[in-house]
């Protein structure tokens, strides 16, 4: 296949040689191992190239077989993209749906263990309820308050009452 120079290159994009230096730096556009660069590789960047003079004369039917095979790639890596999307949706939901059912297992787990714990708490109240009107049953009847004693009278209060 032909390749062009860098200003051929530019000419047949219809953009400066610093374009292209720009887009090979950015690694946008490849260049061959010769130093040219490949009509393909032109059209998958700039789109459809200018008709000029410079270009081989090869170039436009190179250039619509590119751009046919450019819109199989495309549609065939399209394609592979949604089977895969659609691949990694159904992994990430079937991982979903099994952390579901394993939060509903724990909150089983832990509800029963909730139930057990109380269940635990009244017996454990019940048990010391028992003991303390076991224990209040065998306290004595509380005695009458003793009188209280009379209150001492002064001198005077003796002699004057």
């Amino acid at each position: 296949m032909t390749t062009l120079s860098i200003t051929a290159a530019a000419r047949a994009a219809g953009v400066s040689r610093t374009t292209i230096y720009d887009r090979i730096n950015d690694g946008d556009l490849s260049r061959k191992p010769g130093g040219g660069i490949d009509p393909a590789e032109l059209v998958r960047v700039f789109g459809e190239l200018k008709s000029d003079g410079a270009e081989p004369a090869d170039t436009s039917t190179v250039s619509s077989s590119v751009q046919l095979d450019n819109a199989e790639h495309l549609e065939m890596h399209t394609i592979e993209n949604e089977r895969w999307l659609r691949e990694l949706v159904n992994q990430q939901q079937e991982e979903i749906a099994e952390r579901n059912h394993e939060l509903r297992q724990l909150r089983r787990e832990k509800e029963e263990a909730v139930r057990e714990a109380e269940a635990r708490a009244e017996r454990r109240e019940a048990t010391w309820q028992r003991q303390i009107d076991m224990l209040t049953g065998l306290l004595p009847a509380p005695a009458e308050p003793a009188p209280e004693p009379e209150k001492k009278r002064g001198f005077f209060e003796r002699v004057f009452s």
